[in-house]
């Protein structure tokens, strides 16, 4: 019984957990983001730049294991501008 018992306990120990790493890269146009996308250009060689980093600080077991990078491509929403208050409703000449 006290076997059973042991073998999770020693896969839970060599399980190493690694935190996310978040890159961010800043504004980028259309045509950057659709090359991203496409697998090219300056942005795809940014992402391959973290990538190397982020192995580079891996411990030398984990160095050369499958990495999988998640890219997110948002666009911040614009904020509307309000108009000022009026002191008096305004007049609807459709009525």
């Amino acid at each position: 019984m006290e076997q059973d018992d042991a073998a999770p306990k020693t896969a839970e120990q060599n399980v190493l957990v690694l935190r996310p790493v978040i890159v961010d890269l800043g504004k980028k146009s259309k045509k950057a983001i659709r090359d991203l996308k496409n697998g090219r250009g300056k942005t795809m060689s940014e992402v391959e730049e973290a990538i190397h980093q982020v192995r580079m600080r891996l411990p030398e077991a984990d160095r050369y294991k499958e990495t999988i990078p998640i890219v997110l491509i948002y666009e911040r929403k614009r904020r509307r501008v309000s108009l000022p208050s009026l002191p008096l409703p305004p007049l609807n000449l459709f009525r």
